[in-house]
């Protein structure tokens, strides 16, 4: 399992636990919430930046 996979999966996870959470499906604490965004804005950026640089690696050969 590639790093951009696993990233992938993590950001899918985390959007939905986003949501679930942001229309009251699941109750947690709001700060709870915070901390699961800020992940989330992490993780995409993360594996947005790899998966550009990989990119270029395949451009470049």
């Amino acid at each position: 399992m590639t790093i951009l996979l696993l990233l992938g999966i993590v950001n899918f996870i985390l959007i939905l636990f986003q949501i679930l959470s942001g229309f009251h499906i699941i109750k947690i604490k709001n700060q709870l919430h915070r901390i699961a965004g800020i992940m989330l804005a992490c993780t995409a950026l993360t594996h947005g930046l790899i998966a550009l640089l990989s990119q270029v690696k395949h451009v470049h050969n």
